[in-house]
């Protein structure tokens, strides 16, 4: 026959069980702080390293965007290439470097823009018409597309390095194309994308010190992708139809085949991944048109293949209307991006609150009632 203290130990393990198994799906939830404008009517954030350093751009009221870095002593207009002061600032490594793009000429011609403490530096071109930085490895690689020659329009992806200068990774194949990488990693493994003649846009992958591009969106005439973040495990993140019509968030596998994210938590089915941090937390877009035809965006994070709509995270009463953008994760799990905040378009930064340890104080009080329960007997 069961005793008593037999029966009592099941039923706690059981409970601890039910509840280790709730908490284990209980959604993150997060504490969330607008970005300060520095007084421009719209901000836009793109990245964020592991010190809350974040960069993007702010937008004046001419339209003219200025990159800007936000640190603990607020927000900071970088230095500029030319008398036009239009740049964009898109990614930031843990030394506090920075790539993007900034105007070279009056007109409004940019190239990659590489900048650190000591200023800024014009990453060059590979033709005359220009070229645009996507992202920066930890050692101050530079990634990007680079317009090619000249008299055709084509573009090659390119690296790099204050030492070596912008070396040329060509694109998938010859004439008419375009190729730029979107994302690099610690080990220098290359993402992004690659045109193919007659054909849409596609994923696409490299490496440092091996130039060349390789095409990892699924074979097929209308397949659509482009990888746009590779993270230091070299799980590659971005967009990928299937087969024919629009993009939904993938995980590309690298050998043609890919893995998409279910977004149906936002009801909605197109999107994509735009960034992931070291231990996998991905986050990204999704948007559509709600049940009256309206076209709507929605910002969403997917943490252990589970994914969260951001307006199920955050408190109701914080101000924010809509999140239409999270480009950014760092390794704390910190999320950037925009949204409306008060009726304005306005950069945020997200921040995990930690989950209390519910399940191991319940285990310790419940084994304080076993053992009285005990001695009752």
């Amino acid at each position: 026959m069961k005793t008593l203290s037999y029966m009592l130990a099941a039923a706690f393990a059981a409970c601890v069980s039910s509840l280790s198994g709730s908490v284990a799906v209980a959604a993150p939830q997060y504490t969330i702080a607008p970005l300060d404008s520095g007084g421009s009517p719209d901000v836009y954030v793109k990245g964020i390293n592991n010190h809350g350093q974040i960069v993007g751009y702010t937008v004046d009221g001419g339209g003219a965007s200025h990159a800007t870095l936000w640190d603990s002593t607020g927000p900071h207009e970088l230095p500029y290439l030319s008398d036009n002061h239009s740049s964009e600032a898109y990614r930031i490594n843990d030394a506090g470097q920075i790539a993007g793009k900034a105007a070279v000429t009056a007109t409004g011609t940019s190239d990659a823009a590489y900048w650190d403490s000591a200023g800024v530096i014009d990453c060059g071109s590979l033709g005359t018409s220009g070229s645009f930085a996507q992202d920066i490895s930890e050692s101050g690689q530079v990634v990007g597309s680079s317009w090619f020659g000249t008299g055709i329009a084509k573009s090659h992806a390119f690296v790099w390095t204050k030492a070596g200068g912008m070396v040329d990774y060509g694109n998938a194949g010859i004439g008419n194309q375009q190729a730029g990488w979107n994302g690099i990693n610690s080990s220098g493994k290359l993402v992004g994308t690659a045109y193919v003649l007659f054909s849409p846009f596609k994923a696409s992958m490299g490496q440092v010190g091996t130039p060349g591009v390789t095409v990892i969106s699924p074979a097929s005439q209308f397949s659509t992708g482009m990888a746009l973040a590779v993270n230091d495990a070299g799980t590659i993140v971005g967009y990928q139809n299937h087969g024919s019509g629009s993009p939904s968030p993938a995980i590309f596998n690298g050998d043609g085949t890919v893995q998409f994210l279910d977004i149906t938590p936002l009801n909605l089915v197109e999107g994509w991944a735009q960034d992931i941090s070291t231990d996998g937390t991905i986050v990204g877009r999704a948007f559509g048109s709600d049940i009256d035809g309206n076209q709507i965006s929605k910002s969403f994070v997917n943490i252990g293949g589970q994914t969260y709509d951001f307006e199920s995270l955050i408190d109701p009463s914080s101000g924010w209307t809509l999140f239409f953008e999270a480009a950014g994760v760092n390794d704390l799990g910190q999320i950037v991006g925009e949204g409306i905040y008060n009726g304005q378009i306005t950069g945020f930064v997200m921040t995990p609150v930690p989950e209390p340890a519910t399940v191991g104080v319940i285990a310790i009080g419940a084994i304080g009632l076993l053992a009285r329960r005990r001695r009752a007997v």
